[in-house]
């Protein structure tokens, strides 16, 4: 089975109650019962440094790579466990015209075989 995968913001999210989505964002990782998504989320110290402009996106992507490493070597069954999924949305608070982690972690699941569809806007 592959992977199909979306990705959206929190907001539009919402409207599609019915599907499978995944809050990847900084402030679920910090909730204890946030789950699968902690495992995909990026750090919130540099997702506020880059907020502020004391990171650049090159800076923020090189993190969130040595992150999503660490995670998939430490994690390697819920990457899986997410791969074998039939659909899934991933979702963050961030607009969809802006940079954003969720883009690449779907560059990530491509590589391992995932079907990306787009974006929900």
């Amino acid at each position: 089975m592959t992977l199909k995968l979306w990705t959206s913001s929190q907001a539009v999210s919402k409207k599609n109650k019915n599907w499978p989505v995944l809050d990847i964002t900084a402030r679920g990782k910090s909730d204890k019962t946030s789950g699968l998504g902690a495992l995909f989320a990026p750090d919130w110290s540099y997702v506020r440094a880059h907020q502020t402009g004391k990171i650049t996106d090159e800076q923020y992507t090189h993190l969130y790579h040595q992150d999503m490493l660490k995670s998939y070597h430490a994690n390697t069954q819920a990457w899986l466990e997410v791969l074998n999924m039939q659909e899934l949305i991933l979702v963050c608070f961030c607009r969809p015209d802006k940079f954003c982690h969720r883009h690449l972690l779907v560059q990530y699941l491509i590589k391992l075989g995932a079907i990306y569809q787009g974006e929900l806007i």
